[in-house]
């Protein structure tokens, strides 16, 4: 869902979308677990947790570009 939400979202790039696996690192394992999928701007501090919805994505956004 969430995914999906990024790919019709106009303010995301997909073409530099990253997807990650918090499984890799267990710092964002233990970080993330309760919240994944988790948004995150490169080089801003803010992340967005799951649940979120299209209106709080493309808010988020915004606010991070």
């Amino acid at each position: 869902m969430a995914m999906e939400l990024c790919q019709q979202s106009s303010l995301i790039d997909n073409d530099t979308l990253v997807y990650r696996d918090i499984i890799d690192e267990p710092q964002w394992l233990e970080r993330y677990k309760l919240t994944i999928p988790v948004i995150e701007v490169e080089g801003q501090q803010q992340v967005l947790g799951w649940p979120f919805d299209f209106q709080q994505l493309n808010e988020f956004i915004d606010g991070n570009y």
